[in-house]
């Protein structure tokens, strides 16, 4: 099959609410996500490049540390987002709800970004997005060739939620496949899925005793010593894990 590449073209989503729609960014529930407002429409390419930054380097040294020592610091994020600017007499459209939103300064905001799919889909479980804490600076107006556009800078203003999986209304569980039996000293693989996405890497995995096995945050399972053990896969929204259930000899 040949390989096939998503447009960014009319599958790229923006959509905006003020920062009380969603209690957690890091949690955002679906119930949350289908207040906000998306401005797509009202967004122009060519002035957007607002997303992920590096995040910051830490290089304040100890006596102790190597001279090129350095660690990572907050996650970084924002930039601008231009929009096109509405008539006086529009009161109603997307370019007018769109300026609403963002007409005064220092408001705080969430912004959720969302790739892969037809920017006018709504928001539905197992998406994945992008889940910003932010608070709008200063206003540019620029007159362009064709049309009046303004440009909103996004400054982040609390935590982000990267590749957030969208839950169910009504949470779902983490399925977790694999191996049911392992020798002590050595290791097996488990998988994790939730909504329809791999989540082996980034699901909170627990043990239910170390003793005899220990499972690490990408999903390894260790034997430790004979006997069975539990081990479960959480994400954040989801309903308790259902165990798997391992023995060791």
């Amino acid at each position: 099959m040949p390989a096939k590449k998503i447009s960014s073209n009319k599958n790229t989503l923006l959509a905006l609410a003020p920062k009380a729609a969603v209690a957690d960014v890091l949690k955002p529930l679906l119930s949350e996500l289908l207040t906000t407002t998306n401005v797509s429409e009202a967004t122009k390419w060519d002035g957007y490049d607002f997303g992920i930054e590096s995040s910051e380097q830490d290089e304040d040294r100890a006596l102790t540390d190597s001279a090129t020592a350095a660690t990572r610091g907050y996650e970084n994020f924002g930039g601008g987002v231009a929009f096109y600017t509405p008539p006086p007499s529009d009161t109603s459209s997307i370019y007018r709800k769109a300026r609403n939103l963002v007409a005064v300064p220092h408001t705080e905001m969430v912004n959720v970004q969302r790739d892969g799919y037809p920017a006018s889909a709504p928001f539905a479980p197992g998406q994945v997005i992008n889940v910003f804490h932010t608070i709008t600076d200063a206003r540019s107006e620029q007159r362009g060739a064709k049309n009046r556009d303004y440009t909103v800078d996004c400054k982040p203003k609390g935590f982000v939620g990267i590749n957030r999986i969208v839950p169910s209304t009504v949470p779902t569980t983490v399925t977790v496949t694999g191996a049911a039996a392992v020798t002590a000293g050595q290791s097996i693989q488990l998988k994790a899925v939730y909504e329809g996405n791999d989540i082996t890497i980034g699901a909170v995995w627990v043990s239910s005793d170390e003793s005899i096995a220990v499972v690490t945050k990408h999903g390894i399972v260790i034997g430790v010593s004979a006997g069975d053990v539990d081990i479960t896969a959480t994400y954040p929204g989801s309903a308790a894990g259902v165990a798997k259930e391992i023995a060791v000899s």
